[in-house]
């Protein structure tokens, strides 16, 4: 008997499916006939009519499997607290959170056949409340919308007059703390994933998002937009690297490889690493970044991958050594590399970062005058939305190569 994979697994046809989303990606636009949104006041009771249900968190009907976090997907914990006589929980713990901030986001995603729906809402941090509500996989509003950050919770209703509502995905920064819903006692909330393919970016505290500053700002976000892949997953930790752990999971990519990356089978892989590398001999980064990648492979092996060259910055430069290490480690993958299902991107050789300024210091000429924030690292918004564009491409360019 000759053994076939299904068509869906091909390369080939995951590639198509992205360059066929990518072909409508591009700028946000407000939805044509959007539900009414309503946000209450501060601790007050639901305005749905007759008999309603509440379906808190922690269930598996937001978390399971479609929980989108910017960092360490699959490290999340939850906290309850009491309020209006209601227990309510809310996500707690989520690695790098403290540092993500505006840049990043978390995304919750579900279904319900219910026209109107209260999500259960509370807002801490003015730095970080804001949120984007998506209706059967388009934005209800390109805009971010905000919740009073006062520490109460709110109910952020959704009335769709008498048509049932559909997908809800919810995506909001790190201190805005979802509940839960509040729906009529007839009708059902369930687990949904994200139509379309799966892209995965897998990166240092750059793909967090650090240095942005609007909600889903970071390039991370950005690349699954302009790609028009509403189903991406920004899985990024600061401090990590090749050989470095992150600082909230003590952990190296390798590591954190099973739990945080193949356990969620994207179909495509964006591999953003490096630059906390800087100080590590080279050889040795060649060899860690040879065994992930060749894991990686092993662990979706019908999935492409796009490998960043590492960002560099005037107070943090990557050394050539380990530009060539990266691009070496890739070259290992040969099987992979016949095929096309990796590649390696070239940052360095295309000059992507260049000067020795920064914002508030520049010097001379250079993009890292106008890309690089004060502390000579991490991109400014304009930086991220930079990087976005030219990953972009990048990565369009690696699919309609698998496809031609």
């Amino acid at each position: 008997m000759i053994l076939t994979r299904p068509l869906e697994d091909t390369l080939r046809y995951k590639a198509d499916r992205m360059l066929r989303q990518a072909v409508r990606g591009g700028s946000l636009v407000d939805m044509a006939s959007p539900p009414t949104i309503t946000l209450s006041a501060g601790n007050v009771a639901t305005t749905l009519s007759g008999t309603t249900q509440q379906i808190l968190t922690p269930s598996t009907t937001f978390t399971d499997g479609v929980l989108r976090s910017a960092v360490g997907v699959s490290s999340v914990g939850w906290s309850y607290f009491t309020n209006a006589a209601q227990d309510l929980y809310f996500p707690a713990a989520v690695e790098g959170a403290s540092g993500a901030r505006r840049g990043s986001m978390i995304a919750y995603v579900f279904a319900t056949d219910a026209p109107a729906i209260e999500l259960l809402v509370l807002a801490s941090a003015s730095n970080s409340n804001e949120y984007r509500l998506w209706i059967n996989d388009k934005p209800v509003t390109a805009a971010v919308q905000t919740i009073t950050a006062d520490s109460t919770y709110r109910r952020l209703k959704i009335d769709n007059g008498s048509t049932p509502i559909g997908k809800i995905m919810f995506e909001t920064g790190f201190y805005v703390s979802f509940c839960g819903v509040a729906v009529g006692a007839n009708h059902s909330v369930w687990p949904v994933r994200t139509d379309g393919p799966r892209l995965m970016v897998v990166g240092d505290s750059v793909t967090v998002g650090t240095g942005a500053t609007k909600l889903g700002g970071g390039f991370a976000h950005q690349v699954g937009q302009r790609l028009g892949i509403a189903d991406t997953w920004v899985n990024g930790e600061s401090g990590i690297g090749y050989r470095r752990t992150g600082q909230q999971s003590g952990k190296t990519p390798l590591q954190k490889l099973g739990a945080d990356v193949a356990a969620y089978a994207p179909d495509w892989v964006v591999v953003a690493l490096g630059i906390n590398d800087a100080d590590q001999v080279a050889a040795d980064v060649q060899a860690d970044a040879t065994a992930y990648l060749a894991a990686l492979l092993e662990a979706l092996p019908f999935a492409g991958v796009t490998v960043m060259g590492p960002w560099t910055g005037p107070a943090l430069v990557t050394p050539d050594p380990i530009f060539a290490a990266i691009a070496a480690a890739v070259a290992a993958q040969g099987e992979a590399i016949d095929s096309g299902r990796i590649r390696y991107i070239d940052t360095k050789a295309g000059n992507w970062q260049w000067g020795t300024g920064r914002t508030g210091a520049t010097s001379g000429t250079g993009n890292s005058n106008i890309y690089i924030s004060s502390d000579g690292i991490h991109p400014t918004q304009a930086g991220h939305d930079y990087l976005a564009m030219r990953t972009a491409q990048a990565v369009t360019r690696h699919l309609l190569d698998v496809t031609a």
